[in-house]
């Protein structure tokens, strides 16, 4: 069976997998080969071979000063991903200290992300 798979730290056993690369996703699709598809993007895959498995392995802890511009907080958020090599897409909760319920900024980046909050420390 094939994966295709980005590599991500928390993704180490692939024993009985073989891993293939991006390029050789059409190929795998057209000879309707198993394929299992490990992803942190959305994908449409009108394929009865794959196996679509879109993982959120992160819980984002936040703080914020008090009325923080939302634009701010979320250039702060895009920066981090980007240091840090993930998608917003792999953030399966938000959370925070309770006095933090209401801030402005940290809603509308759950609203984004369409994650829970509070998710309360």
């Amino acid at each position: 069976m094939s994966i295709f798979i980005k590599k991500k730290p928390w993704v180490s056993d692939l024993r009985g997998l073989t891993v293939i690369e991006e390029n050789q996703i059409q190929e795998v699709l057209a000879n309707k080969s198993p394929f299992i598809w490990l992803t942190s993007q959305a994908v449409e895959v009108d394929e009865e071979v794959v196996a679509l498995i879109h993982p959120k392995p992160y819980v984002l802890g936040v703080g914020a000063k008090k009325d923080l511009p939302p634009s701010t907080f979320m250039e702060s958020f895009r920066a981090f991903c980007e240091q840090e090599g993930i998608s917003g897409s792999e953030i399966a909760k938000i959370a925070s200290i309770d006095v933090k319920k209401n801030e402005q900024a940290i809603l509308e980046l759950a609203q984004r992300l369409d994650c829970p909050f509070p998710h309360l420390l």
